[in-house]
């Protein structure tokens, strides 16, 4: 059930996105930690799956994450 619920969760603008967010929930990663990634240099779905582990099992994860780097892809 727990799976279900966050999965269920209402979208949250990805400007507004708390940092304590947990993202993808197979690898364990928070918001936080994917914004930092992409801070220090990763540009790619593929460089964070290397960098972070994410989207490596289920994938629900994939959509977020891509709206978190197509924020920060809009700011540069």
């Amino acid at each position: 059930m727990v799976f279900k619920k966050i999965l269920l969760e209402p979208e949250v603008e990805t400007e507004k996105l708390p940092d304590s967010r947990l993202v993808c929930i197979c690898g364990n990663v928070k918001a936080k930690q994917i914004k930092a990634a992409i801070e220090a240099g990763s540009t790619t779905l593929e460089d964070l799956q290397i960098d972070l582990g994410v989207a490596c099992r289920c994938c629900s994860c994939v959509p977020e994450i891509k709206e978190i780097l197509a924020s920060y892809q809009k700011t540069s």
